[in-house]
């Protein structure tokens, strides 16, 4: 190996390098803080302000029952990437709950 490969080897090694340092560094997806701001209105039984929208202990649980019922990795992704609304929306139509006038029926 001739000094300009190992030049260019080195370089290649840096680059690595700093890819790794800057995904390291990347902040967590937003879903996971989302799931995370869930389970902690579940576990502390107090509702709570998620994306500026107020989410009581009853749908954070059912949010959180059908998150973790889901099979596939990108059904959880998609659930937790969708607007608070939209994935309340979902949550309770999973759960067989929703009469689509607002109410949820028990």
């Amino acid at each position: 190996m001739d000094d300009n490969e190992r030049r260019e080897w080195e370089q290649y090694l840096a680059d690595m390098q700093a890819q790794v340092q800057a995904i390291e560094a990347s902040p967590r997806p937003s879903s996971e803080i989302r799931l995370e701001q869930l389970r902690e209105i579940v576990a502390e039984h107090q509702c709570m302000k998620i994306d500026g929208h107020v989410v009581d202990v009853m749908t954070a649980n059912a949010v959180v029952k059908v998150h973790d019922a889901l099979n596939k990795l990108a059904n959880r992704e998609k659930l937790l990437s969708a607007s608070v609304p939209v994935m309340v929306h979902w949550t309770w139509k999973l759960i067989g709950s929703w009469t689509g006038d607002g109410v949820v029926r028990i």
